[in-house]
């Protein structure tokens, strides 16, 4: 018999498995149906690898409301973490739309 912590580290890689062909299936049938929010992004030279650490995977999410998944308007809340002191808004650095702001 399998430790727990194996079943569960097997489950897991089936979910994520599944997850990443989904998301394929997706990406596939929407084509560029959906242009991701990459395509209207700019982001000043040497801050390209910040910008993909920051959003990773989300750099390929479309605007548009009628894709299965898309970027929402979002609001600053209270509880949201400020940054440490002395460190810039990668805000400063990239154009983008609205809803990345």
């Amino acid at each position: 018999a399998r430790p727990p912590v194996q079943d569960a580290k097997a489950e897991l890689a089936r979910i994520e498995t599944e997850a990443r062909t989904l998301a394929k299936i997706l990406n596939a049938a929407s084509g560029d149906l959906f242009p991701s929010v990459l395509e209207q992004i700019s982001v000043e030279r040497g801050y390209e690898t910040a910008l993909g650490a920051a959003l990773g995977e989300d750099l390929d999410v479309p605007l548009d409301r009628s894709a299965p998944v898309h970027w929402g308007q979002s609001e600053i809340q209270p509880g949201d973490a400020a940054l440490p002191e002395g460190i810039a808004s990668l805000a400063s650095v990239v154009r983008a739309p609205a809803q990345l702001a």
